[in-house]
């Protein structure tokens, strides 16, 4: 087998293309299961099918950080290889003393964005609060969202208390 390399511009371009993927893939099974169980159970079902999917990759996020013998924090999460970082639109961005995350572009609301029902799509949404929640118990937040009509995410991150002496490795 040959070793073949590829531009980064190559590689953003087949991310995307995976992320339109499933993003088309979550936007069919919410339709199909509107269609037969109605808005409201329709919103319940992909709610807790994400919140599982993300309490797994929170977990697998957890595994990683700490086989490299680091600290479960917040500013350590990325170290988990979660999403690739090539075409999520991402900053951090400070007001006062508080940091938070802006995301700007995100490939899998630009699929859901034109293709409506953003109010389905919205649950999966709830991915990120799992996440965090089974990495650490960090709770994520919400405070702007693409998908309820802002120009970008906001994300608010709390990190959960620990006591002193802590690494907050628990």
């Amino acid at each position: 087998m040959t070793e073949e390399k590829i531009s980064v511009e190559e590689a953003k371009k087949q991310i995307i293309l995976m992320a339109n993927r499933i993003a088309m893939l979550y936007h069919y099974v919410g339709e199909v299961l509107e269609e037969n169980f109605g808005e409201e159970k329709a919103g319940e079902l992909l709610k807790d099918a994400v919140m599982r999917y993300g309490s797994e990759i929170g977990e697998q996020v957890r595994e990683k950080v700490q086989e490299k013998g680091l600290p479960l924090t917040l500013e350590n999460y990325s170290k988990g290889e979660d999403l690739p970082d090539l075409v999520w639109d991402s900053t951090t961005v400070k007001e006062g003393d508080k940091e938070f995350a802006r995301v700007d572009y995100c490939p899998l609301a630009s699929v859901w964005l034109t293709r409506g029902n953003q109010k389905l799509a919205r649950f999966y949404c709830f991915v990120d609060q799992a996440k965090f929640a089974s990495y650490n118990g960090i709770t994520c937040k919400h405070l702007k969202n693409m998908l309820d009509g802002d120009e970008m995410c906001l994300f608010d991150f709390e990190e959960k208390k620990t006591r002193e002496g802590d690494s907050g490795n628990e």
